[in-house]
């Protein structure tokens, strides 16, 4: 086993201290103001009661690598329909300025089964130019309800899948 110097040590040690974390923050827009809806995401948006739903979203990004991954979740309590939607995400610098944008495709949800709400999540990635990721100190995003899908129980009639597509816009580009 070879072992690292004391000044080797201190450099990763300052690295992994000092790395600068990408903090992921968003909007909360409620129906109920001094409720929290978020069930731990970023952000989240009340689309409204009929149907019952919700739209939130999270993202990560590696700098390293410049992947980027977005999660929509989509929430009904109503067995007939659920939301439809979308999040938008500014990607900004240490100074605050928007470097990049990225926005999901418009995803949806039918109804949920008797009982509970359902809850489900629909992941995407996409790469960005490693200039770009590395410039990246914060994220804000914006979930953003645009429908409704009507279809009861969410019993799909035909092949559907759970991952969506993400558009980047580089900015200045």
């Amino acid at each position: 086993m070879r072992r690292m110097s004391l000044a080797a040590a201190m450099a990763l040690f300052s690295a992994v201290i000092f790395a600068q974390a990408i903090k992921v923050t968003g909007a909360q827009k409620y129906n109920t103001p001094g409720q929290d809806w978020s069930r731990g995401m970023p952000t989240t948006m009340y689309c409204g009661n009929s149907p019952e739903s919700w739209v939130r979203g999270n993202a990560t990004l590696d700098p390293s690598s410049g992947l980027l991954s977005i999660t929509v979740q989509l929430e009904t309590d109503a067995t007939h329909a659920g939301p439809k939607g979308k999040i938008a995400a500014a990607l900004r610098d240490s100074t605050g300025k928007t470097v990049a944008t990225a926005t999901t495709e418009e995803h949806g949800t039918g109804g949920k089964a008797p009982g509970r709400a359902a809850i489900r999540n629909f992941s995407g990635q996409t790469k960005i130019p490693v200039d770009v990721s590395k410039r990246v100190t914060a994220i804000y995003l914006d979930a953003q309800c645009t429908g409704s899908l009507s279809r009861v129980f969410d019993i799909k009639l035909d092949t559907v899948t759970d991952v969506i597509k993400i558009g980047v816009a580089i900015a200045g580009a």
